[in-house]
Protein backbone atom coordinates (compact mmCIF):
# COMPACT_ATOMS: atom_id res chain seq x y z
CA UNK A 1 0.00 0.00 0.00
CA UNK A 2 1.14 3.51 -0.95
CA UNK A 3 1.70 5.32 2.08
CA UNK A 4 1.44 9.24 1.70
CA UNK A 5 2.20 11.86 4.22
CA UNK A 6 -1.07 12.89 5.91
CA UNK A 7 -2.29 15.31 8.50
CA UNK A 8 -0.15 13.72 10.94
CA UNK A 9 3.20 13.45 9.80
CA UNK A 10 5.79 15.39 11.16
CA UNK A 11 9.11 16.57 9.15
CA UNK A 12 11.02 18.48 11.90
CA UNK A 13 13.79 20.46 11.47
CA UNK A 14 15.29 22.34 14.57
CA UNK A 15 17.56 25.18 14.85
CA UNK A 16 19.96 25.34 18.18
CA UNK A 17 21.72 28.12 18.88
CA UNK A 18 24.40 26.50 21.43
CA UNK A 19 26.51 29.93 22.07
CA UNK A 20 23.07 31.02 23.49
CA UNK A 21 22.15 27.56 25.16
CA UNK A 22 18.49 28.42 23.65
CA UNK A 23 15.77 27.89 21.08
CA UNK A 24 15.34 30.34 18.65
CA UNK A 25 11.96 28.39 16.95
CA UNK A 26 9.97 26.13 16.96
CA UNK A 27 8.85 23.84 14.62
CA UNK A 28 5.10 23.29 13.41
CA UNK A 29 3.36 20.25 11.81
CA UNK A 30 3.45 20.15 7.97
CA UNK A 31 3.34 17.63 5.43
CA UNK A 32 6.67 17.38 3.31
CA UNK A 33 5.90 17.33 -0.69
CA UNK A 34 8.51 15.04 -2.18
CA UNK A 35 9.58 14.49 -5.54
CA UNK A 36 8.92 11.63 -7.33
CA UNK A 37 11.56 8.99 -5.85
CA UNK A 38 14.21 7.88 -8.84
CA UNK A 39 14.67 4.26 -9.23
CA UNK A 40 17.36 4.55 -12.24
CA UNK A 41 20.13 2.76 -11.78
CA UNK A 42 23.09 3.20 -13.98
CA UNK A 43 22.28 1.35 -16.82
CA UNK A 44 18.66 3.17 -17.78
CA UNK A 45 20.71 5.72 -19.59
CA UNK A 46 22.08 5.68 -22.83
CA UNK A 47 25.17 4.02 -23.32
CA UNK A 48 28.74 6.54 -22.46
CA UNK A 49 32.47 5.53 -23.22
CA UNK A 50 33.39 6.80 -19.49
CA UNK A 51 32.36 6.83 -15.99
CA UNK A 52 32.67 8.54 -13.65
CA UNK A 53 33.26 6.90 -10.59
CA UNK A 54 33.81 8.83 -7.02
CA UNK A 55 35.73 7.34 -4.47
CA UNK A 56 39.52 7.98 -2.55
CA UNK A 57 41.39 6.13 0.24
CA UNK A 58 43.62 8.90 1.55
CA UNK A 59 47.18 7.96 1.80
CA UNK A 60 50.03 7.69 4.21
CA UNK A 61 49.47 9.55 7.10
CA UNK A 62 46.12 11.28 6.11
CA UNK A 63 45.02 7.52 7.05
CA UNK A 64 45.79 8.23 10.52
CA UNK A 65 43.45 11.63 11.11
CA UNK A 66 40.89 10.95 8.68
CA UNK A 67 38.55 8.37 10.87
CA UNK A 68 38.97 10.52 13.81
CA UNK A 69 37.99 13.67 11.85
CA UNK A 70 35.55 12.51 9.97
CA UNK A 71 33.97 9.32 11.53
CA UNK A 72 33.89 11.03 15.50
CA UNK A 73 33.83 14.43 14.61
CA UNK A 74 36.88 15.12 16.56
CA UNK A 75 39.49 17.42 15.41
CA UNK A 76 42.93 16.59 14.86
CA UNK A 77 45.83 18.07 16.70
CA UNK A 78 47.06 21.59 15.59
CA UNK A 79 44.45 23.74 13.06
CA UNK A 80 41.55 22.18 11.68
CA UNK A 81 41.42 21.64 7.81
CA UNK A 82 39.55 24.58 6.14
CA UNK A 83 38.63 24.79 2.78
CA UNK A 84 38.63 28.13 1.63
CA UNK A 85 36.87 30.30 -0.96
CA UNK A 86 39.10 28.41 -3.59
CA UNK A 87 37.60 25.33 -2.09
CA UNK A 88 34.39 26.65 -2.60
CA UNK A 89 34.08 27.44 -6.12
CA UNK A 90 36.11 24.13 -6.98
CA UNK A 91 33.39 22.22 -4.91
CA UNK A 92 30.84 24.13 -6.43
CA UNK A 93 31.91 23.80 -9.82
CA UNK A 94 32.28 19.93 -9.28
CA UNK A 95 29.23 19.16 -7.70
CA UNK A 96 26.98 21.31 -9.96
CA UNK A 97 28.66 18.90 -12.89
CA UNK A 98 27.35 16.03 -10.87
CA UNK A 99 23.63 17.23 -10.50
CA UNK A 100 23.44 18.75 -14.04
CA UNK A 101 24.96 16.51 -16.22
CA UNK A 102 22.59 13.42 -16.45
CA UNK A 103 25.12 10.70 -17.20
CA UNK A 104 27.51 12.18 -14.12
CA UNK A 105 24.82 12.02 -11.75
CA UNK A 106 23.94 8.38 -12.23
CA UNK A 107 27.69 7.38 -11.99
CA UNK A 108 28.68 8.39 -8.60
CA UNK A 109 30.59 5.65 -7.03
CA UNK A 110 32.79 5.80 -3.81
CA UNK A 111 34.27 4.00 -1.36
CA UNK A 112 32.46 2.60 2.13
CA UNK A 113 34.81 3.78 4.73
CA UNK A 114 33.54 0.75 6.80
CA UNK A 115 33.83 -2.23 4.45
CA UNK A 116 36.56 -0.45 1.85
CA UNK A 117 34.78 -1.31 -0.75
CA UNK A 118 33.75 0.75 -4.36
CA UNK A 119 29.64 1.09 -3.95
CA UNK A 120 27.12 3.11 -6.05
CA UNK A 121 26.18 6.24 -3.70
CA UNK A 122 23.53 8.59 -5.71
CA UNK A 123 20.52 6.84 -4.09
CA UNK A 124 19.28 7.70 -0.57
CA UNK A 125 19.56 4.25 0.46
CA UNK A 126 23.42 3.02 0.22
CA UNK A 127 22.66 -0.91 -0.25
CA UNK A 128 24.53 -3.69 2.73
CA UNK A 129 27.31 -3.05 3.89
CA UNK A 130 29.15 -5.93 5.83
CA UNK A 131 30.13 -3.28 8.62
CA UNK A 132 26.36 -2.92 9.51
CA UNK A 133 23.68 -0.73 7.98
CA UNK A 134 24.51 1.13 4.28
CA UNK A 135 27.51 1.71 3.21
CA UNK A 136 28.98 5.08 4.04
CA UNK A 137 30.85 7.55 1.76
CA UNK A 138 34.39 9.15 1.63
CA UNK A 139 37.01 9.93 -1.10
CA UNK A 140 36.87 11.59 -4.39
CA UNK A 141 36.34 10.99 -7.93
CA UNK A 142 37.30 8.07 -9.76
CA UNK A 143 36.77 7.91 -13.33
CA UNK A 144 37.68 4.55 -15.72
CA UNK A 145 36.09 3.55 -19.11
CA UNK A 146 33.24 1.44 -19.10
CA UNK A 147 31.76 -1.18 -21.90
CA UNK A 148 35.35 -1.63 -23.29
CA UNK A 149 37.09 -4.53 -25.23
CA UNK A 150 39.16 -5.97 -22.55
CA UNK A 151 42.93 -6.12 -23.41
CA UNK A 152 46.12 -7.58 -21.75
CA UNK A 153 46.14 -4.18 -19.67
CA UNK A 154 42.29 -3.79 -18.88
CA UNK A 155 39.75 -6.25 -17.39
CA UNK A 156 35.64 -5.59 -18.24
CA UNK A 157 33.12 -7.85 -16.62
CA UNK A 158 32.58 -5.68 -13.62
CA UNK A 159 29.10 -4.66 -12.61
CA UNK A 160 27.61 -2.86 -9.82
CA UNK A 161 24.97 -5.18 -7.73
CA UNK A 162 21.60 -4.04 -7.59
CA UNK A 163 21.40 -5.60 -4.16
CA UNK A 164 24.74 -4.68 -2.22
CA UNK A 165 25.81 -1.65 -4.65
CA UNK A 166 29.16 -2.59 -4.26
CA UNK A 167 31.06 -3.24 -7.96
CA UNK A 168 32.31 -6.94 -8.09
CA UNK A 169 33.48 -8.78 -10.59
CA UNK A 170 30.83 -11.11 -13.14
CA UNK A 171 33.13 -13.08 -14.86
CA UNK A 172 32.24 -16.48 -13.58
CA UNK A 173 29.23 -18.58 -13.08
CA UNK A 174 28.86 -17.68 -9.54
CA UNK A 175 28.05 -14.21 -8.85
CA UNK A 176 30.31 -14.24 -5.16
CA UNK A 177 28.86 -13.78 -1.78
CA UNK A 178 26.07 -10.49 -1.54
CA UNK A 179 25.19 -9.50 2.50
CA UNK A 180 22.09 -8.99 0.86
CA UNK A 181 21.53 -12.78 0.84
CA UNK A 182 23.01 -15.23 -1.80
CA UNK A 183 25.44 -14.15 -4.82
CA UNK A 184 25.49 -10.62 -6.27
CA UNK A 185 23.08 -9.30 -9.07
CA UNK A 186 24.61 -7.30 -11.86
CA UNK A 187 22.99 -4.30 -12.92
CA UNK A 188 23.92 -0.81 -14.60
CA UNK A 189 27.27 -0.40 -17.37
CA UNK A 190 29.92 -3.00 -17.36
CA UNK A 191 33.03 -1.49 -16.54
CA UNK A 192 36.85 -1.83 -17.37
CA UNK A 193 39.52 -1.21 -15.09
CA UNK A 194 43.13 -1.16 -16.07
CA UNK A 195 46.01 -3.14 -14.73
CA UNK A 196 48.54 -2.02 -16.30
CA UNK A 197 51.41 -2.07 -13.63
CA UNK A 198 51.41 1.83 -13.78
CA UNK A 199 51.50 2.93 -9.78
CA UNK A 200 50.16 6.10 -7.77
CA UNK A 201 50.67 9.50 -9.03
CA UNK A 202 47.83 13.27 -8.42
CA UNK A 203 45.70 11.37 -10.90
CA UNK A 204 45.62 7.94 -10.09
CA UNK A 205 45.38 5.22 -7.65
CA UNK A 206 46.95 1.82 -7.29
CA UNK A 207 45.71 -1.13 -4.73
CA UNK A 208 42.34 -2.08 -5.74
CA UNK A 209 42.21 -5.40 -6.01
CA UNK A 210 39.45 -8.57 -6.55
CA UNK A 211 38.33 -9.98 -3.21
CA UNK A 212 38.35 -13.86 -3.66
CA UNK A 213 36.04 -14.81 -1.37
CA UNK A 214 33.10 -12.24 -2.15
CA UNK A 215 33.78 -10.56 -5.32
CA UNK A 216 34.04 -7.19 -4.42
CA UNK A 217 36.41 -4.78 -5.49
CA UNK A 218 38.51 -3.49 -2.37
CA UNK A 219 41.36 -1.09 -1.26
CA UNK A 220 44.07 -3.59 -0.28
CA UNK A 221 46.12 -0.27 0.72
CA UNK A 222 46.09 -0.72 4.41
CA UNK A 223 47.02 -3.80 7.01
CA UNK A 224 43.13 -4.45 7.81
CA UNK A 225 41.07 -5.78 4.83
CA UNK A 226 37.97 -3.72 5.25
CA UNK A 227 34.98 -6.00 6.05
CA UNK A 228 34.24 -9.26 3.83
CA UNK A 229 30.43 -10.37 3.29
CA UNK A 230 31.53 -13.77 3.51
CA UNK A 231 33.00 -12.74 6.94
CA UNK A 232 36.42 -11.30 8.07
CA UNK A 233 38.35 -9.42 6.08
CA UNK A 234 38.43 -9.08 2.19
CA UNK A 235 40.84 -11.31 0.33
CA UNK A 236 43.17 -9.83 -2.46
CA UNK A 237 43.37 -12.38 -5.56
CA UNK A 238 44.47 -11.30 -8.91
CA UNK A 239 45.35 -8.03 -10.51
CA UNK A 240 46.41 -5.12 -8.86
CA UNK A 241 43.98 -2.70 -10.44
CA UNK A 242 44.48 1.29 -11.29
CA UNK A 243 41.97 3.69 -11.26
CA UNK A 244 42.03 6.92 -12.35
CA UNK A 245 40.64 10.18 -10.58
CA UNK A 246 40.41 13.80 -10.29
CA UNK A 247 42.47 15.95 -7.73
CA UNK A 248 41.77 16.64 -4.40
CA UNK A 249 38.58 18.52 -3.80
CA UNK A 250 36.83 19.67 -0.80
CA UNK A 251 33.68 17.91 -0.78
CA UNK A 252 35.81 14.52 -0.56
CA UNK A 253 34.47 14.51 3.22
CA UNK A 254 30.89 13.84 1.96
CA UNK A 255 28.60 11.56 0.41
CA UNK A 256 26.41 12.53 -2.38
CA UNK A 257 23.39 13.37 -0.44
CA UNK A 258 25.43 15.35 2.26
CA UNK A 259 27.28 17.27 -1.23
CA UNK A 260 23.58 18.17 -2.74
CA UNK A 261 23.03 19.12 0.70
CA UNK A 262 25.22 21.74 1.27
CA UNK A 263 25.54 22.88 -2.14
CA UNK A 264 21.75 23.97 -1.91
CA UNK A 265 22.89 25.42 1.54
CA UNK A 266 25.71 27.51 -0.02
CA UNK A 267 23.55 28.23 -3.35
CA UNK A 268 20.64 29.94 -1.10
CA UNK A 269 22.98 31.79 0.81
CA UNK A 270 24.38 34.00 -2.81
CA UNK A 271 21.30 34.37 -3.56
CA UNK A 272 19.93 36.06 -0.14
CA UNK A 273 23.78 38.00 -0.31
CA UNK A 274 25.49 35.54 1.71
CA UNK A 275 28.77 34.23 1.35
CA UNK A 276 29.41 30.56 1.08
CA UNK A 277 30.28 28.72 4.05
CA UNK A 278 33.53 26.47 3.83
CA UNK A 279 33.87 22.86 4.22
CA UNK A 280 34.48 22.02 7.79
CA UNK A 281 35.49 18.24 7.81
CA UNK A 282 35.95 18.07 11.47
CA UNK A 283 31.88 19.29 11.44
CA UNK A 284 31.04 16.57 8.41
CA UNK A 285 32.16 13.91 10.95
CA UNK A 286 29.82 15.25 13.78
CA UNK A 287 26.80 15.76 11.89
CA UNK A 288 27.12 12.25 10.22
CA UNK A 289 27.62 10.57 13.76
CA UNK A 290 24.49 12.41 15.24
CA UNK A 291 22.27 11.72 12.13
CA UNK A 292 23.69 7.98 12.73
CA UNK A 293 22.85 8.01 16.41
CA UNK A 294 19.43 8.99 15.85
CA UNK A 295 19.06 6.34 13.27
CA UNK A 296 20.01 3.96 15.05
CA UNK A 297 17.98 4.72 18.52
CA UNK A 298 14.66 5.73 16.41
CA UNK A 299 13.34 6.96 19.91
CA UNK A 300 16.00 9.46 20.47
CA UNK A 301 14.56 12.18 17.73
CA UNK A 302 11.65 12.55 20.30
CA UNK A 303 14.14 13.06 23.17
CA UNK A 304 14.24 17.40 24.48
CA UNK A 305 16.72 19.43 24.37
CA UNK A 306 15.93 22.76 25.86
CA UNK A 307 12.67 22.23 24.70
CA UNK A 308 13.42 20.64 20.95
CA UNK A 309 13.75 17.17 19.81
CA UNK A 310 16.13 15.91 17.67
CA UNK A 311 19.76 17.52 19.29
CA UNK A 312 20.21 14.46 22.07
CA UNK A 313 22.29 12.00 21.79
CA UNK A 314 22.36 8.68 22.82
CA UNK A 315 25.10 9.07 25.30
CA UNK A 316 23.69 12.29 26.31
CA UNK A 317 25.76 14.68 24.31
CA UNK A 318 23.78 18.14 23.24
CA UNK A 319 24.99 20.72 20.46
CA UNK A 320 27.09 22.64 22.49
CA UNK A 321 28.96 19.39 23.96
CA UNK A 322 29.49 17.61 19.80
CA UNK A 323 30.18 20.70 18.48
CA UNK A 324 32.58 22.15 20.45
CA UNK A 325 34.25 19.04 20.72
CA UNK A 326 34.95 18.63 16.87
CA UNK A 327 36.31 22.07 16.51
CA UNK A 328 36.53 23.76 19.90
CA UNK A 329 34.21 26.84 19.87
CA UNK A 330 30.17 26.52 19.84
CA UNK A 331 28.37 26.97 17.04
CA UNK A 332 24.55 26.41 15.43
CA UNK A 333 22.30 23.38 14.47
CA UNK A 334 19.69 21.95 12.42
CA UNK A 335 18.02 19.22 12.10
CA UNK A 336 15.50 17.92 9.50
CA UNK A 337 13.96 14.14 8.97
CA UNK A 338 10.88 12.90 7.38
CA UNK A 339 9.66 9.16 6.53
CA UNK A 340 8.48 7.01 4.07
CA UNK A 341 7.12 4.04 3.64
CA UNK A 342 5.48 1.74 0.75
CA UNK A 343 6.61 3.09 -2.06
CA UNK A 344 6.12 6.72 -1.39
CA UNK A 345 8.74 9.00 -2.06
CA UNK A 346 11.41 9.60 0.11
CA UNK A 347 12.53 12.70 2.06
CA UNK A 348 15.44 14.60 0.01
CA UNK A 349 17.85 17.30 0.35
CA UNK A 350 15.92 19.82 -1.92
CA UNK A 351 13.11 18.61 1.42
CA UNK A 352 15.40 19.73 3.66
CA UNK A 353 16.32 23.37 2.67
CA UNK A 354 12.52 23.68 1.97
CA UNK A 355 11.92 22.76 5.30
CA UNK A 356 14.53 25.01 6.82
CA UNK A 357 13.99 27.88 4.84
CA UNK A 358 10.11 28.13 5.58
CA UNK A 359 10.59 28.09 9.37
CA UNK A 360 12.36 31.65 10.65
CA UNK A 361 14.90 29.82 13.30
CA UNK A 362 15.88 27.69 10.40
CA UNK A 363 16.52 30.32 8.47
CA UNK A 364 18.27 32.66 10.49
CA UNK A 365 20.84 29.65 10.91
CA UNK A 366 21.51 29.07 7.29
CA UNK A 367 21.23 32.88 6.30
CA UNK A 368 23.79 33.68 9.23
CA UNK A 369 25.92 35.83 7.61
CA UNK A 370 28.91 35.61 10.44
CA UNK A 371 29.25 32.07 9.64
CA UNK A 372 32.14 30.91 7.86
CA UNK A 373 31.94 26.89 8.03
CA UNK A 374 29.83 24.31 8.16
CA UNK A 375 29.46 20.24 7.93
CA UNK A 376 26.31 18.30 6.67
CA UNK A 377 25.78 14.68 7.88
CA UNK A 378 23.04 12.37 6.82
CA UNK A 379 21.77 8.87 7.52
CA UNK A 380 18.40 6.79 7.84
CA UNK A 381 17.02 3.83 9.39
CA UNK A 382 13.96 2.10 10.68
CA UNK A 383 10.63 4.10 12.27
CA UNK A 384 7.19 3.82 12.65
CA UNK A 385 5.03 5.90 10.56
CA UNK A 386 1.93 7.78 12.64
CA UNK A 387 -0.19 4.84 11.46
CA UNK A 388 1.79 2.47 12.64
CA UNK A 389 3.17 0.89 9.64
CA UNK A 390 6.90 0.13 9.23
CA UNK A 391 8.60 3.30 8.05
CA UNK A 392 12.11 4.35 6.90
CA UNK A 393 13.33 7.57 8.58
CA UNK A 394 15.76 9.72 6.82
CA UNK A 395 18.22 12.69 8.76
CA UNK A 396 19.66 15.51 7.78
CA UNK A 397 21.74 17.86 10.05
CA UNK A 398 24.04 20.70 9.23
CA UNK A 399 26.06 22.27 11.99
CA UNK A 400 27.79 25.95 11.16
CA UNK A 401 30.55 28.07 13.08
CA UNK A 402 31.76 31.52 12.83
Amino acid sequence: MRNRPGPDHRDRAWPVTPAAGTSRSRATDGATVNPARSGAMPGTLSAASVIVVRSRVPAGAVRERFPRVILEGVAPSGTPPRHGTEGARKNRQVLRRVLEDPMTALVDWRSCYKCQTLFFDILPEKGACPAGGGHKAFGFAYAFVSDATETPTQQSNWRQCGNCYALFFDGFPEKGICLAGGGHQATGYMCTVRHDGSGDNPTQQTNWRFCGNCYVMFFDGFPEKGRCAAGGGHQASGWVFVIDHWTDEPQDFMDWQELSTFDLVNNTRRQNGHPDVWIEPALVGTTRAHSQDLADHPGLKDQLWNGWPGHMGSDGSTPPDRITKAVGIPGTENVYFGWSSGSAPLPTPQDALTWWMNEPGHRDNLLNPNHTRAGVGTSYGPGTAPDGSPATYFYFTQDFID
